[in-house]
C-alpha cells in the first residue's frame, strides 16, 4: 500500500478548503485508503484555528493539515503565518494547494515554512496518488532539499 512505508492506522489530516466541490473529490479519493485516514474537514483557516485550539490533547493534532491558499477572510498563508507562529502548532507539517503553479505563489509557501506545495488535481485516481505521496513523505518526514523538490 504505502510503497514500503508503514503507515499509521489513523493518520489525521486536517483539510482546510472552502470548495465543496474540491472536499466531494478529496473525500472519494480517501476511500480509496483503506481507511488508513482520519479526515477533519473546515471550509475556513479561522475555524481551523479554532478547532486545533479546542483539542485537548497535542496526540490529537493532525499529522498534517492540507490548506488551501486562497479563501475568502483570512487566507492559507495567513493560517500559515498563524500557524508557524504559534509554538503549540508549529511543527505540524502544512502542505498547501492551489489550482495555480504560479512561481510566486510558490516561493511565498516554501519561504512561509510549508512543508510542499500541491496544485490541485481533477481527478480522484490523480488525488488518490497525491495523497499517497503526501502521507508517506510526512510520515517518513522527508522535507524538500530545494525549491524544485518542494512543489508536488
Amino acid at each position: 500500500m504505502g510503497g514500503g512505508v508503514i503507515w499509521k492506522s489513523n493518520f489525521r489530516i486536517l483539510l482546510v478548503e472552502d470548495n465543496v466541490g474540491d472536499v466531494v473529490l478529496f473525500n472519494e479519493a480517501l476511500n480509496h485508503l483503506d481507511n488508513v485516514v482520519e479526515l477533519k474537514i473546515v471550509k475556513d483557516s479561522l475555524t481551523a484555528i479554532k478547532h486545533l485550539a479546542e483539542l485537548p490533547t497535542s496526540d490529537l493534532f493532525p499529522d498534517l493539515i492540507l490548506s488551501d491558499i486562497n479563501m475568502p477572510g483570512m487566507s492559507g498563508k495567513d493560517l500559515l503565518i498563524a500557524l508557524k507562529n504559534d509554538i503549540q502548532f508549529s511543527d505540524i507539517p502544512v502542505i498547501m494547494m492551489s489550482t495555480t503553479s504560479d512561481p510566486t505563489e510558490i516561493k511565498q509557501a516554501f519561504e512561509l515554512g510549508a512543508r510542499y506545495f500541491a496544485v490541485k488535481r481533477d481527478s480522484v485516481d490523480q488525488i488518490e496518488k497525491l495523497f499517497r505521496k503526501m502521507i508517506n513523505l510526512v510520515t517518513l518526514s522527508e522535507k524538500p532539499r530545494s525549491l524544485k523538490d518542494f512543489v508536488l
